[in-house]
């Protein structure tokens, strides 16, 4: 828009009257707003020549003259900008009047009319210093490069180089480089061919590499010269090495005369006969060198066996195996060092494996782990009595092991004692309560003896009778659970209390007293109504009948005999019998009751037999004899198992076998606590063999050799039925053979 605008200066005779507000006020107002951002933007000269026109017709328009005025002021003095850094450089002032017309060139925009004024000042300037510096400054190079003075060419195209375009710095930088290699390359090769100076020579070529170190040309140009200088100065050196060498020969100084030789070789290339004779020579030095090294080493090997040195007297005969002297006598040294230095390094682990169980026994026991702490100790005492001396440390494990084994015994019969007493007296507790039918009691005992020997089978047994008669007590019982329980609990304390005052009252007056026994009958009716099975409410029910209604008592009765049978459909036959018994107790002769506690008593027994059969009195009678052989052999675990095989035959009879077979469990238990401290009665050389093979066995088993371990792991449970490890490890590999 801004460049049609300024087209259209261009033909504004034409168009003149369009700036005259009145006649076209939008197109006045149009032109002034985009004069306005001409002026904005910095297009001071475009700017200015609308604002010209507009000015004539608009004469009171304060903000055109101030706007006017602005572009005016603004394009002034851009050209007085361009003037000053013309002027610049007229002063010698080169960069600045760059800098100033480069900064005038960012302000402007890219197509204004004073842009252009800018680049023709530029171009001025550019024009001038090619003409007044750079051309001049080029000649004086080149004057100085013929004149061989390169210093001073080098110091003046510092001087020039920033006012030289890239690529004339680059043709000047290469000038300069050829003149200085052209004249260096000529002055060396002038040394060599008239004065054979390969030092001054090389000298040139190092003055040109100073200044260029990455020229090849120079570089190979100089490796040249040292190889020319080399050759010339090694054909007398050669004459000299190989006279040398011939020398020595004859001093039968072996070494030094291949070392002259040798020498002589590096400079003439070839020669056939001393060449031979190096060959000769060095067989006689290696040999000569071999026997003195072997000889040498072998006698520091002899004398640090001497001083017990093994390791090093090992490694010095490792040294010289491969040699061929005295090969019998080294290779016997060898072999009994390396046998002398394994029994040490195993020594040397048995000790610090005995040291570290020490350690460990010695923690535990701190922390009152008295059985752990002894094994440990006994572990390590083991492993010490396989290696010579260390008789302190011996002795102070000797002692932790009997100071361990006492304070054990004592904790031990004091913890046993107070066990089985516990046991003993929580089962008869239980048994007694359990006989007058105080099953929680009962319950609480029991469990306080199952956390003491959670395996008792015979507390088991009584648990799980217990469970059984609850079931059927809880069928008539109601739970302080239950959310009618206080409704309950209020009507049973209203309906005993009318009940007492009842009786008491009918004695003398059976008309009011009846009345009473009514109103608790009433009580109780509505908890039965409520728990059809609640033995309290059945039982005061038919009582009070019994003293008011003969036949009430009698549909009473009835009712009750009903609900035992709907019970005993519903598959509580137990908790059905207990009701006819109950009900038989009261009124043996009502009818058919009789009959149906016949046919219930006749399910009991055929469901739950409270008597051995013959086979199973013969079994328990054989199981019996074999438990009581092994325990009086002591082979407790033995008899533990064939107890329990008995009291697993039938735990409802009544049988004196079953009673005698608990007794003797508890007796196999006591005996089977109490045998954990014959362990602590061993001597130290039983508990040290009993561990030995308790290592060996845990060797196979590490090995993978299960039958070993086996058979190891029962050598040490014999010395020592008790040892825990032997009896896990012997568990173990029985698992593993199995798979």
């Amino acid at each position: 828009m801004i460049q049609k605008d300024v087209g259209i200066i261009e033909n504004y005779a034409a168009l003149l009257s369009y700036f005259d507000k009145k006649k076209y006020p939008d197109f006045y107002e149009f032109t002034v707003t985009k004069t306005n951002e001409l002026l904005k933007n910095h297009y001071y000269r475009e700017a200015l020549r609308f604002y010209q026109l507009l000015t004539l017709f608009e004469k009171n328009d304060t903000e055109l003259y101030k706007n006017y005025k602005t572009a005016y002021l603004a394009y002034t003095s851009s050209i007085l900008e361009i003037k000053k850094a013309i002027g610049e450089y007229q002063k010698g002032e080169i960069q600045t009047a760059k800098k100033k017309l480069q900064d005038l060139q960012e302000k402007l925009p890219g197509n204004s009319n004073l842009q252009e004024m800018v680049k023709l000042g530029e171009k001025e300037i550019e024009k001038k210093i090619e003409k007044d510096y750079i051309l001049p400054g080029i000649q004086r190079i080149e004057t100085f490069l013929q004149e061989k003075r390169f210093n001073e060419a080098k110091g003046y195209f510092l001087m020039l180089k920033r006012l030289l375009k890239e690529e004339i710095q680059t043709s000047l930088k290469i000038k300069i480089k050829a003149a200085e290699k052209k004249y260096y390359f000529e002055e060396a090769e002038k040394a060599v061919l008239e004065a054979k100076d390969y030092n001054l020579a090389m000298d040139r070529i190092k003055s040109y590499l100073a200044f260029y170190p990455e020229d090849n040309d120079a570089n190979q140009k100089l490796n040249q010269y040292k190889e020319m200088k080399l050759k010339a100065e090694m054909q007398v050196e050669a004459y000299n090495q190989l006279k040398k060498g011939d020398y020595y020969l004859s001093q039968k100084q072996y070494s030094l005369a291949v070392f002259h030789y040798k020498n002589y070789l590096d400079m003439v290339k070839e020669d056939d006969q001393v060449e031979k004779k190096i060959k000769s020579l060095e067989k006689m030095i290696e040999e000569e060198r071999n026997k003195t090294y072997f000889y040498e080493n072998y006698n520091k090997a002899l004398e640090k066996i001497k001083l017990k040195d093994l390791e090093g007297a090992l490694k010095l005969f490792d040294q010289i195996k491969n040699y061929n002297y005295e090969k019998e006598k080294v290779t016997l040294y060898l072999n009994n060092i390396r046998e002398e230095l394994e029994k040490i390094r195993i020594e040397r682990e048995k000790e610090n494996t005995a040291r570290n169980y020490f350690e460990e026994g010695q923690k535990k026991y701190s922390k009152e782990n008295y059985r752990e702490a002894l094994d440990d100790y006994l572990l390590s005492f083991s492993l010490l009595n396989e290696i010579n001396g260390r008789e302190l440390l011996k002795k102070d494990v000797q002692d932790a092991v009997k100071k361990t084994q006492s304070v054990l015994k004592e904790i031990e019969n004091k913890r046993i004692k107070e066990r089985l007493n516990k046991i003993e007296s929580g089962i008869n507790k239980g048994k007694r309560e359990y006989f007058l039918s105080n099953y929680d009691k009962a319950l609480a005992y029991f469990n306080e003896v199952l956390e003491l020997d959670d395996s008792n089978i015979i507390v088991k047994d009584y648990k799980e009778l217990i469970e059984e008669a609850q079931k059927i007590d809880a069928i008539g019982k109601i739970s302080d659970r239950d959310p009618f329980y206080p409704l309950y609990l209020s009507l049973k304390t209203e309906g005993e209390r009318l009940k007492e005052e009842g009786i008491a009252v009918y004695k003398n007056n059976q008309e009011q007293g009846k009345e009473i026994l009514l109103e608790s009958l009433n009580k109780w009716q509505t908890i039965k109504r409520a728990f059809p099975y609640n033995e309290e409410a059945r039982v005061n029910i038919r009582s009070i009948f019994k003293i008011i209604d003969e036949k009430g008592w009698k549909e009473s009765i009835e009712d009750d005999m009903k609900r035992a049978i709907d019970l005993a459909d519903k598959g509580e036959e137990k908790t059905a019998y207990k009701l006819l018994k109950e009900l038989y107790d009261e009124a043996p002769d009502f009818p058919k009751l009789s009959q149906y506690i016949k046919q219930f008593e006749k399910k009991q027994k055929e469901s739950v037999r409270n008597y051995f059969t013959p086979e199973e009195k013969t079994e328990a009678k054989n199981l019996y004899n074999q438990a009581l052989n092994s325990f009086s052999q002591k082979k407790y675990p033995e008899a533990l198992k064939l107890t329990e095989k008995i009291l697993k035959i039938n735990k409802y009879s009544k049988d004196d076998i079953l009673e005698n077979a608990k007794s003797l469990y508890i007796r196999i238990k006591s005996k089977m606590d109490t045998e954990s401290l014959e362990s602590l009665n061993l001597s130290i050389g039983q508990l040290e063999e009993r561990t030995k093979y308790y290592r060996e066995a845990l060797s196979f088993y590490q090995q993978g050799d299960f039958k070993k371990a086996l058979e190891f792991a029962k050598k040490s449970l014999k010395i020592d039925p008790t040892y825990n490890a032997a009896q896990r490890l012997l568990d173990s590999a029985e698992k593993r053979l199995k798979l």
